[in-house]
């Protein structure tokens, strides 16, 4: 194997492939990139028996060929050289780097011994690059990644036959839900679950590019955008819990407020739970008044706010969790919208959040704890 390439171009690919490469790999093959020499082009593989990405570079190729070799250690390499760079492989299975008058040579691994995971099928769909990576970021704020249940640290990916697509994520308080669009390819509806641990590579992989295309074979999923290729496993098994969720929810309370203001008063209650401690805030929707008031009690100290609101039902008292209504609000105050809709039906109930006037559809749904006296 012999090629010749920009540095800065292979160093992008190798970069791509450090972000779903093991730090402590079960196998050591895992810590090696695999480099592969072919027609006019060269492609970078890192991950491991399960998840991995290949990153396509441009070069100029004299032998083609395939080689294993320490990713971190070519990364050091790389990372210092601005110009082309030419890489050969050595009659040991490593290889041999020079860069003008700098020279080095990386022991290599048996290739054989690396896994390279691959599904060939069709397309399901295909979709806008930033903005699924967006909706996926997003939502991930309703992730529990330390659960024993997966479907709490999963993100849903559900697209129906007409192409409307729904991202969805859980915990034990909180859930977010974003539609997005796409053009499908299948004439089936496809469902899918993406771990929590692959959300920032894949989000890493859709960063700069237009669209993506998504396939699936025997739970194994392929991402495609432009010169990357994500591959990793699908969760196996049907965890649904949330359409029981969001079956259940009926409201009949509903509250617009100022996104701004209400996340103010929000943040100022928080002050209440500085010195750490869990601590849950009342939320007092007044229908004679047209206010909602906040109040919520720490250990050194308690708060109270108010602001106006256009509510219509009856008063009612419901509480949450500071912490996860600042991040239900800042989910929804992410799309640049000025006003929200606060849903509940009583102090029980699961109460929804979401943009009022937007183009984003995205909703925050949070459990109450208990209830505290205003």
């Amino acid at each position: 194997m012999k090629f010749s390439c920009q540095a800065t171009e292979l160093m992008s690919a190798l970069k791509a492939a450090q972000s779903v490469t093991d730090a402590r790999p079960i196998r050591p093959i895992y810590e090696c990139v695999l480099i592969e020499a072919e027609g006019n082009d060269v492609y970078v593989t890192g991950g491991n028996s399960e998840q991995q990405i290949r990153a396509r570079v441009s070069a100029d190729v004299q032998d083609e060929g395939i080689v294993a070799v320490p990713l971190k250690v070519l990364i050091g390499y790389i990372s210092a050289l601005t110009e082309e760079v030419e890489i050969a492989s050595d009659k040991n299975g490593g290889i041999t780097l020079k860069a003008g008058s700098l020279k080095a040579v990386v022991a290599g691994q048996n290739v054989n011994d690396y896994t390279i995971v691959n599904i060939d099928s069709d397309p399901v769909f295909t979709a806008n690059a930033s903005e699924f990576s967006n909706v996926i970021s997003s939502v991930a704020f309703a992730i529990n990644p330390n659960s024993d249940k997966r479907i709490l640290n999963q993100v849903h990916i559900e697209v129906d036959e007409g192409g409307r697509g729904t991202a969805i994520t859980m915990s034990d308080k909180k859930m977010g839900s974003y539609f997005f669009s796409t053009n499908m390819i299948s004439e089936n509806a496809v469902e899918v679950g993406i771990p929590f641990a692959v959300i920032k590579p894949l989000c890493s992989v859709l960063a700069g590019s237009e669209t993506f295309s998504l396939s699936i074979d025997n739970h194994v999923i392929r991402v495609d955008s432009g010169d990357r290729t994500y591959i990793f496993p699908e969760l196996v098994g049907k965890y649904m819990e949330w359409r029981r969720v969001l079956d259940n929810i009926k409201s009949d309370k509903f509250a617009k407020a100022d996104i701004k203001g209400l996340a103010d008063a929000i943040r100022f209650s928080g002050v209440s739970g500085k010195n750490g401690e869990t601590f849950l805030a009342n939320l007092h929707f007044s229908s004679k008044n047209q206010t909602l008031t906040i109040a919520s009690r720490g250990i050194v100290s308690d708060s109270m706010a108010e602001i106006g609101v256009d509510y219509s039902g009856d008063d009612v008292d419901i509480s949450f969790d500071v912490r996860v209504l600042q991040e239900a609000v800042a989910f929804c105050s992410s799309t640049g919208v000025e006003d929200v809709e606060i849903a509940l039906r009583g102090p029980a109930s699961v109460a929804t959040i979401r943009p009022i006037e937007s183009s984003y559809d995205c909703t925050a749904y949070i459990a109450p704890v208990r209830q505290l006296p205003a």
